[in-house]
């Protein structure tokens, strides 16, 4: 943590040009990385990797991923530094969605997905749970924990052995469940097949849907996107009003993937292309 401070006190102008520099010097240790933002492009665009489109597509969205990443480690110790347009609407749209009960919203990997759960606590003032999947590295999850608690939000881990009774829990006491659900399910015949950014068969996760239905929770999608220097704008949509009586999973997935396909489409530079969303 002390490490990020150190980062995030680096002054707003100077963000751009480190961005630029870690590019630069990471650049012959990320071809892999590379390969798979243009693999994903070629299955949303059609495009192949050798494409003009492609190669400048994947140089935009590499830098943008890195000024976000910055971005929100300013944002985390420095929330004064983000300017954040949007958030009255918001906290209107998101009150007026759940007077009474618990609510599902789902986000993706776009814009700053982290400095969202700030938002989303001082709009709802109530606990709000956040989804996180375990990371492959011991010494990472803790500081993500600290990070995520920081910026208001606790974390409920996937793979805990009682993770659907505590997200019942959570919503039985009026509480807010947020899934980043834009990855593709740990189990790969797991989840709903939908169409994604125009794929078809793109599995989605099963956890939001089961709530959503089974609880007949309100679902709402919400969405961090930046629009400047350390500016953002908060997007939000009513995917399924309170007591929807809505028991179709297949469809409620298809609504959620419509909803952040069409966020994903109107900031494409911002979307964590390197994801291995697709086999």
């Amino acid at each position: 943590m002390r490490f990020l401070s150190f980062i995030a006190a680096i002054p707003t102008s100077c963000i751009g040009f480190l961005a630029w520099l870690i590019y630069v010097s990471s650049y012959p240790f990320v071809g892999r990385e590379r390969r798979r933002i243009q693999f994903n492009v070629a299955k949303v665009y059609g495009l192949p990797a050798h494409s003009e489109f492609s190669k400048i597509f994947v140089r935009q969205n590499v830098m943008t991923q890195l000024v976000l990443t910055l971005e929100t480690i300013k944002g985390i110790f420095w929330p004064s530094e983000i300017e954040v347009l949007g958030a009255e609407e918001a906290k209107k749209i998101l009150n007026a969605a759940c007077p009474d009960s618990g609510i599902i919203l789902i986000s993706a990997h776009v814009g700053s997905w982290e400095l969202l759960g700030r938002e989303v606590s001082k709009a709802l003032a109530r606990p709000f749970y956040g989804l996180a999947k375990p990371s492959q590295s011991k010494w990472l999850d803790p500081i993500l924990n600290q990070i995520r608690e920081k910026l208001g939000a606790k974390v409920l881990w996937t793979d805990s052995p009682t993770l659907f009774e505590n997200m019942a829990s959570v919503t039985d006491k009026r509480g807010i469940l947020g899934f980043i659900m834009d990855q593709r399910p740990s189990n790969r015949q797991s989840g709903y097949p939908c169409v994604f950014l125009g794929v078809p068969n793109s599995h989605m996760a099963s956890g939001p849907v089961y709530m959503a239905v089974r609880k007949n929770l309100p679902v709402c999608g919400i969405y961090l996107a930046r629009t400047g220097q350390c500016q953002y704008r908060i997007h939000v949509s009513l995917i399924l009003k309170s007591e929807h009586g809505e028991v179709d999973q297949q469809k409620v997935a298809q609504l959620m993937a419509d909803d952040m396909s069409r966020i994903i489409k109107l900031y494409p530079e911002q979307w964590s292309w390197n994801y291995r969303r697709w086999k």
